[in-house]
């Protein structure tokens, strides 16, 4: 892998031929093994590397280079790397969540422990390599866990830390992701706070009197029941709650463990069957952020729905068909100022009797004749005379006004059980027998036009008597009364209600409301639908009385019978019959209260939740927003029925659905409302916070929804890289000025992302603004092609194109620009080369040397070496070199030449670096009888660069001393450097060769004139051995040549 896009380099090492000499090295590069579809086959001489420039390599393709060594022989064979991909851009960032878990958390209770998770580090080009990760308190910090390597994994667990972690700090997870280009990108989650503690009870879960109840940890009602707790975390807060109810009794309870979310305190259970007589305990569950649980159970709730069972009077008897149950009347007597009563039969099978209450008046109902003018409260007792089944007589002593001045008193005793629900009124008269006793009447007349009488069996009327019923019900001109709906029974203020969770008891309380004519007398009261005028829809006549007297109580239970319930969602109401005097009264009724026992319902339509927006996108959820900025929590249609059943709304922010610690909106939403502006709330960037509104029903049962959630972003989007052309390769050039198109990538936005991107593009060389093509929104494409007016586009000019990104908050990224294309509409022109005489080298012809040149006549290549040494000329003690010549004239240039076996070196100075210079020499077999040879090999290099070339010897001139041929080479090189090594060899240390009359001419570059000829070539005739040399140069102002296409012929074109 490489970052690099513009050069490719390759190395290898030395190819071996045991036979014959490497002559030449060829390179080709591909995107396949072999291919040269990148770069055709090309002669590089004898070199260990090669660099490839002015091509812009493709980012995520593998290149391979092929190289082929061939030998003297013209045999080769090559070999192909295993390629390199073009990676210039590191990994994309990935999003790191704390915890193991596959949500982010917020909290943890360990103090020892650090996970984290994480997701979308990726490479498409060169693969991910490896992980760092590293913890601290700052974000990217590293003071908790210095940085670790990791595999390529996507979770990492620190069970053991040796130094304990604070709480109240946030800590932070950072996690590097490199690519095998040594690439990388990062990404720090947002932290979470360490919390050991657990949630604290202030209030463990205990009965709501108000709905139900008269009595500490009892309850009336035996469908709904409401439990309150308080439960506290200041640290993370209390995440999730789990409410159950057991009771003493294995398995007549059905109700099972209910999650809630962490911001009610209160939960109450509707459509239940409980037990009467049963007692129940409920158990909450509070667990915090952290994920540390408390459990608290609360006391024993005791219900009893049904009401006690009504006595009778213990009067004096004498035809009890049991004799002993004879009695005679010492239980019941008066005095003046007292009454002492007993009774018997009270009695209440799952709460037992209480207490007591006694009235007693002068005529039928009234309570006139009471002392202090209320009811006497007696307490139940339970070492009086027991009767057996019918339980022990009650005996007490009443306290009453002045009896004497009567001769009947009304005496009326009700009973209460421990639960506070009262029987039925006893009510009988009895005669003030002078002496101090009390008769019972039993015959009597009626006291009412309806046949109300003291002596009709249970339940039942005397005969009507006496003047017709006057019915003031429409048109009342005697006193008011309002009755009021209520499901907190204990005495105090009223509150009507309109709603009530339970499906099985109705309650009410009534008062004067206005005092005009007549005052009320006594009361009955009874139960009916709301929508009749009539009590009717509840009472069934044939089992039960439609109305039931109660005196002056002014207030009443009813409980359905077991097996009945109420309909939900329909109306109520209680019935109150005033009674002015025995023929005339008024019947009044509640405004009724609806039965809502089922759970509130929520909407499962697409489009209807718990959404936020922005101001002015009132219809558009939004997932990320600025820090600070105003913002509105809507729940629009999210609630069935929210207007008429919903009482009020509570909205709160967290950290997790369900949650409440970051905000709470103070204040109650009413039900009709359905959004509220939040605004100034302190929110952390890269938190994910989700907005949880909590309905309340008007019969307090809660449901909470809950956002998809939201975080806030506060850093613009990364910048990435743009490149120029549309496509993997990038481009420098194009032949077209009609046209500009880039593509880019690497702009990221961790917490928003990107939601568009804008595209400009301006001439490199002007200072306008996008003066080629204004910036435009490219929405989310990543690359775009465009037509532009090309007329103030000239040939030559740079156009860079400029992008910059917007997220989905409206940051903007800084501006990435391109490096530019160059426009060129020209075709290369060829140029004339002129070479330079030959001025740099030193001694080219080996004139001068340490002795006179010795004659090739009198040695041989067993004595040659060291005869005489040229000036200006370096060799190692290892090779053989000494400067020959001729009596005849057989150089090529002077009298002498040099004889070579190994390699002779000089030093060029002041070169002009990236300037080509032309070697042109002669070579020649060495003329000895012992170094016959049909071909030999020699090589020139010039610095790094190393050409071989071959001499051949004339078949019919083998081992001549006189005649051989010189060989003219030329070879053309680029300086790399100011000075450079050249350096003539043979390619083998038993033999040498002859080599004279060497040139080194700078080519110079001139325009091209009229009829001359650009392309420079000579011919060399050897025997069975001839070549054409060609030498040309071409220019391009605007972009590089890359390619030549030459051709060898016969015409001219």
């Amino acid at each position: 892998f490489q970052r690099e896009t513009t050069q490719l380099g390759a190395h290898w090492e030395e190819f071996y031929d045991p036979h014959t000499t490497i002559k030449t090295y060829k390179i080709a590069i591909g995107t396949c093994v072999g291919c040269e579809d990148v770069l055709q086959t090309h002669d590089v001489g004898i070199i260990y590397e090669f660099i490839l420039k002015g091509i812009n390599f493709a980012v995520g393709i593998r290149y391979y280079t092929t190289v082929t060594a061939c030998n003297t022989a013209d045999l080769c064979s090559s070999v192909t790397s295993d390629g390199v991909i073009i990676d210039n851009s590191p990994p994309s960032t990935g999003t790191v969540k704390d915890g193991a878990d596959y949500i982010d958390i917020n909290y943890q209770s360990l103090r020892s422990y650090i996970a984290a998770t994480w997701r979308g580090f990726n490479d498409p080009q060169s693969g991910l390599e490896k992980y760092y990760i590293r913890v601290g308190t700052k974000i990217g910090g590293y003071d908790i866990l210095s940085q670790s390597e990791l595999p390529l994994t996507d979770i990492a667990v620190f069970p053991n830390i040796t130094d304990e972690i604070s709480t109240n700090t946030r800590i932070y997870v950072t996690v590097r992701a490199y690519n095998k280009a040594g690439l990388y990108s990062e990404s720090t989650s947002n932290g979470f706070l360490i919390d050991d503690s657990p949630p604290i009870f202030n209030g463990k879960p205990e009965l709501f009197q108000q709905l139900g109840s008269r009595r500490q940890n009892s309850i009336i009602f035996r469908s709904c029941m409401k439990i309150t707790w308080e439960v506290s975390d200041e640290e993370s807060f209390i995440e999730r709650q789990y409410i159950s109810m057991t009771s003493h009794r294995g398995g007549e309870i059905n109700s099972t463990s209910i999650k809630l979310n962490g911001i009610v305190r209160d939960y109450t259970y509707t459509r239940l069957n409980l037990h009467d007589g049963g007692e129940y305990f409920v158990t909450v569950i509070a667990c915090n952020g952290a994920k540390v649980c408390e459990r608290v159970t609360s006391d024993s709730i005791f219900v009893d729905n049904s009401p006690p069972i009504t006595g009778v009077f213990a009067i004096e008897t004498d035809h009890a068909a049991n004799l002993n149950r004879h009695v005679d009347g010492w239980w019941m007597k008066w005095s003046t100022f007292k009454l002492w009563l007993s009774w018997i039969g009270f009695s209440d099978l799952h709460s037992g009797i209480d207490y007591y209450m006694v009235s007693v008046g002068s005529r039928y109902m009234l309570d006139d004749l009471n002392s202090n003018n209320i009811p006497q409260q007696f307490q139940h007792g339970n070492d009086s005379v027991d009767e057996g089944d019918e339980g022990k007589v009650q005996s007490f002593e009443v306290d009453t006004t002045k009896l004497t001045d009567y001769d009947f008193v009304f005496i009326s005793v009700w009973a209460f059980n421990k639960v506070g629900l009262q029987s039925d009124m006893i009510h009988n008269q009895f005669r003030l027998i002078p002496g101090g006793s009390l008769e019972l009447i039993r015959r009597c007349s009626s006291n009412t036009c309806l046949g109300h009488c003291v002596c009709a069996p249970k339940d039942q009327r005397c005969p009507i008597e006496g003047s017709p019923c006057e019915d003031s019900t429409n048109n009342n001109t005697n006193t008011l009364i309002g009755i009021y709906d209520v499901s907190d029974l204990r005495q105090g203020e009223i509150e009507d209600i309109d709603f009530t969770p339970s499906h099985d008891t109705l309650a009410a309380k009534w008062r004067t409301v206005q005092i005009q004519g007549k005052l009320p007398q006594w009361y009955e009261w009874s139960v009916g639908i709301t929508e009749s005028n009539e009590p009717v829809g509840i009472i069934d006549s044939s089992v039960d009385n439609i109305w039931h007297p109660c005196g002056q109580i002014n207030y009443a239970v009813y409980t359905l019978p077991r097996g009945k319930v109420l309909n939900d969602f329909e109306t109520y109401s209680f019935y109150v019959r005033a009674w002015y005097d025995s023929n005339n009264f008024a019947d009044f009724k509640s405004d009724g209260v609806t039965v809502m026992s089922k759970p509130l319902t929520t909407s499962n339509f697409v489009g209807a939740g718990v959404m936020e927006h922005l101001p002015g996108h009132w219809k558009k959820d939004i997932d990320y927003m600025l820090r600070g900025g105003l913002f509105s929590i809507s729940w629009q249609e999210a609630f069935i029925k929210a207007s008429t059943v919903i009482e009020k709304f509570h909205v709160y922010l967290s950290t997790y659905p369900g949650g409440h610690d970051m905000h709470k909106v103070e204040m109650d939403i009413p039900g009709s409302v359905s959004s509220v502006n939040i605004s100034r709330v302190p929110l952390l960037p890269g938190v994910w916070y989700y907005s949880n509104v909590v309905g309340y029903s008007y019969a307090g049962q809660h449901v909470t929804l809950s956002s998809d959630g939201f975080t806030v972003d506060i850093d613009k989007p990364s910048i990435g890289i743009v490149n120029d052309g549309i496509g993997h390769r990038e481009i420098d050039y194009q032949n077209s000025s009609l046209v500009v198109s880039a593509t880019w990538q690497g702009f990221w936005d961790y917490d928003s992302g990107i939601k568009k991107y804008y595209w400009c593009v301006q001439s490199e060389s002007t200072e306008t603004d996008c003066d080629v093509l204004p910036y435009q929104n490219v929405g989310i494409h990543r690359s775009v092609s465009k037509s532009i007016n090309s007329s103030s586009i000239d040939s030559g000019a740079n156009l860079v194109s400029k992008v910059y990104a917007i997220d989905f908050v409206g940051h903007l990224s800084d501006i990435a620009t391109s490096n530019g294309v160059t426009i060129d509409e020209t075709p290369p022109l060829p140029v004339k080369l002129i070479f330079t005489e030959n001025t740099m080298i030193m001694n080219p012809s080996f004139e001068d040397g340490d002795n006179y040149f010795v004659d090739i006549l009198n040695i041989s290549s067993a004595n040659i070496c060291g005869y005489s040494n040229p000036y200006h000329w370096n060799s190692s003690e290892k090779d053989c070199i000494c400067v020959v010549g001729s009596s005849k004239s057989i150089a090529m240039d002077g009298r002498s030449f040099v004889f070579v076996r190994g390699s002779v070196l000089q030093t060029l100075y002041n070169l002009e670096i990236n300037t080509s210079y032309r070697i042109k020499f002669f070579t020649a077999h060495v003329p000895f009888h012992d170094s016959v040879v049909a071909t030999k090999e020699g090589y020139v290099k010039f610095g790094n660069e190393r050409h071989v070339f071959l001499l051949y010897q004339k078949q019919d001139k083998y081992g001549s001393e006189f005649d051989f041929t010189w060989h003219s080479y030329t070879f053309l090189f680029t300086a790399k450097s100011k000075n450079v090594d050249i350096t003539f060899g043979s390619m083998d240390g038993t033999t040498g060769i002859l080599l004279d009359h060497i040139q080194i001419s700078k080519a110079e570059v001139f325009d091209i004139e009229k009829h001359s000829y650009p392309v420079l070539s000579h011919a060399i005739w050897l025997h069975e051995w001839s070549s054409i040399h060609a030498l040309w140069q071409f220019v391009d102002k605007e972009s590089p040549i890359v390619e030549y296409l030459w051709a060898i012929g016969k015409f001219m074109f």
